[in-house]
């Protein structure tokens, strides 16, 4: 058999982009500790875990990175860095219908993974007029409207959802037409 290599120590851990107010929250969840073999699934579920805390707080577009820097001295030491993007605290905003929890959340889960608020707007837009749809309403007007408010900390991103019903059909109505 081969040799085989034995994953590097890890030499330091440091979650930067944090501000002072949520530091010691994420810092207990980065379970990777200096000292330590260094473990691509641990790794991965602290870069989840500190994504996921941001998402709960309603920062939809938060992204952390993680980077390795080997230590130049020592082959077998490296440091791991998780780079933390918060990203603009997000707010849904919708006018015209009441919109269903389920709906929500599944509006706040694709702004997680949306790559620009383009796609993030026409998927809203898609899901309002599925669920719209599956009231009666086959042919309402959805506005869908991105807005970025504010400087630095204190941005707001809003996804405002507008919709006019219109007429409102029964099952039996469109079977008829």
């Amino acid at each position: 058999g081969g040799a085989r290599t034995r994953a590097p120590v890890v030499s330091a851990v440091r979650v930067t982009g944090v501000p002072a107010t949520d530091r010691v929250a994420v810092d207990r969840r980065v379970k990777l500790r200096a000292g330590q073999r260094l473990d691509f699934h641990r790794w991965q579920e602290d870069r989840d875990a500190v994504e996921a805390y941001f998402h709960a707080r309603g920062y939809r577009e938060a992204r952390v990175r993680v980077v390795r820097e080997e230590d130049r001295g020592d082959p077998d030491s490296l440091a791991v860095e998780y780079r933390v993007e918060r990203g603009p605290l997000a707010r849904l905003s919708v006018q015209g219908f009441a919109l269903s929890e389920d709906a929500r959340r599944d509006i706040e889960a694709a702004w997680e993974t949306a790559v620009f608020d383009g796609f993030l707007a026409e998927d809203a837009r898609s899901r309002v007029l599925e669920a719209l749809a599956g009231r009666g309403y086959v042919r309402p007007l959805v506005r869908v409207e991105v807005r970025l408010e504010g400087a630095g900390e204190e941005r707001v991103k809003t996804l405002h959802v507008e919709s006019e019903h219109g007429e409102k059909f029964t099952d039996q109505e469109i079977i008829d037409h």
